[in-house]
């Protein structure tokens, strides 16, 4: 594969590993617990190895499918992409909850995401869509087995793995679906997004000597568990790790205990077209963002100058930075805005969240400034950045919800409360100034 990416001809790759804290711990029932449909639970510890087969854990669904759709926010949200599931009932789940979290793009295009699989009659017949580079929808194809081998899906720009892979031969036939390069389309390079640390197969690259006689065992270090083969391990404690085969087999449903992505991994190749490059998310993400903003006041000045702050944030993105998934990883940027994230991630700054720089703008007293039905609305943007952060503010629409709704209509508030529209929008950016202190 590293000869078919330096030649030109094979699409190169950067992967992104989830590592999920239930993953790596491993789900504990205890005595006498009983699954969402009243059956009792054997007590027994799962490893990852039969989450989606033996116990369906819904929480751990739930952060999957929203990993997914904010890496599709960055790279495109009509990028081709296969999510691999362990069974065709997961697959279904995926992609229920995937639909939940794409209102969106469902409402506009309604086949949107599909299941792709041998007893999906509706899914099966739009294979042919998905892999027509020239048909924009399905866009998003789950699957179990289906789509592994025999699938020229040229355009396919994302593959997500969120099942067991312990052969290098069938790893080399997802990853295949993604390989092909499509410059009509300018399909020059594909994600990766592995829940399951199955990239480990191939962390040589894809020469024979290297994937073929591999020991994985250094798996365990990564904190994902025994490897398959040595499922059957006494734990120590009594307990015996469940045996998945057909005569053994029955899934349980458990909606799951705090379920979340503890840290990410960015893998991608070097300049020379050969090295495998391994970083963490922030390390990854800092080198991004310096790439296009390397000191802090052309970061700020760039902020201050732009006339919507979404122009900032879809640009860092279309260079790859992942300020979402950086958010997610790190707890105490739960709050904060984009602003922060970077400032924080790529120049060493302390973060602020919104509700402090909040209380900031109000220590100033900049709202002296504005009286009546004006000082209203700039208290209802304060609040509603508080809640949703400053892309939302910008949007126009939001003088269609409360608080501003019950103040006046949005034209009333642009023409006649700030006299323009033009004005209106000076306004907002002054907030936004004020809020981030650039003056």
């Amino acid at each position: 594969m590293k000869q078919g990416i330096a030649d030109g001809y094979l699409a190169p790759y950067r992967v992104t590993k989830s590592f999920i804290n239930v993953d790596m711990e491993g789900y504990v029932a205890e005595e006498g617990e009983q699954d969402l449909f009243g059956k009792e639970i054997e007590e027994s510890i799962f490893t990852r190895n039969s989450f989606g087969r033996e116990i369906h854990i819904t929480e751990r669904q739930k952060v999957v499918a929203y990993r997914i759709t904010q890496m599709m926010k960055v790279i495109g949200r009509m990028t081709k992409t296969i999510v691999f599931c362990p069974d065709q009932e997961e697959a279904n789940i995926m992609r229920k909850l995937l639909i939940a979290m794409n209102q969106d793009m469902v409402s506009r295009y309604p086949n949107y995401i599909v299941r792709i699989t041998s007893d999906d009659r509706v899914g099966k017949a739009l294979l042919d869509n998905f892999i027509d580079p020239y048909e924009p929808c399905p866009v998003i194809a789950t699957t179990s087995e289906l789509l592994t081998t025999g699938v020229d899906c040229k355009t396919c720009g994302l593959i997500v793995i969120d099942k067991e892979v312990n052969n290098p031969t069938t790893f080399k036939q997802m990853i295949g679906r993604g390989t092909r390069i499509f410059e009509k389309k300018e399909k020059m390079n594909f994600e990766i997004l592995d829940f399951r640390g199955a990239t480990l197969l191939f962390e040589k690259g894809f020469d024979p000597e290297d994937t073929e006689t591999k020991d994985y065992s250094d798996r365990k270090t990564l904190g994902y568990g025994e490897r398959e083969e040595e499922s059957h391990d006494n734990l120590g404690d009594g307990r015996e790790k469940r045996d998945y085969s057909p005569k053994h087999h029955k899934k349980y449903f458990v909606d799951g205990r705090e379920v979340k992505i503890v840290h990410d991994v960015v893998q991608y190749l070097g300049e020379d077209g050969k090295t495998l490059i391994t970083e963490k998310l922030t390390d990854f993400t800092r080198k991004a963002i310096k790439k296009q903003y390397p000191t802090l006041d052309a970061f700020r000045g760039a902020w201050s100058h732009a006339d919507k702050k979404q122009a900032i944030i879809d640009e860092l993105a279309e260079n790859n930075v992942l300020l979402d998934a950086v958010r997610e990883e790190n707890p105490a940027l739960a709050d904060c805005d984009y602003f922060d994230i970077v400032c924080h991630v790529a120049f060493d700054q302390k973060p602020l969240t919104r509700r402090e720089r909040i209380d900031g703008v109000k220590k100033r007293n900049y709202l002296a400034k504005y009286e009546g039905q004006a000082r209203k609305v700039i208290e209802g943007l304060m609040e509603k950045y508080g809640e949703v952060g400053v892309t939302n503010i910008e949007n126009p629409q939001i003088l269609s919800l409360n608080p501003f709704a019950q103040i006046a209509k949005r034209p009333r508030i642009m023409k006649g409360i700030f006299k323009s529209p033009e004005a209106y929008n000076e306004a907002v950016k002054d907030l936004e100034n004020e809020l981030y202190n650039i003056v």
